[in-house]
């Protein structure tokens, strides 16, 4: 089974307001987006953040 997001479009969908993803752009690579629209616009896909590692018994 695999969990790993797929890159979205913006063409597609845009991620939510004041969401923070992982954007990509093709001149410069994969950079931290906060949504702010501005910030998208050489942005061509965008994948949501993985959620926050979880506590195991060796990382006690």
């Amino acid at each position: 089974m695999n969990n790993t997001p797929e890159w979205i479009s913006v063409n597609d969908r845009m991620p939510e307001e004041y969401e923070t993803v992982i954007g990509w752009e093709p001149r410069t690579g994969v950079r931290l987006v906060q949504n702010v629209f501005d910030d998208m616009e050489d942005v061509t896909h965008w994948i949501p953040l993985p959620g926050a590692p979880t506590e195991t018994e060796d990382t006690k």
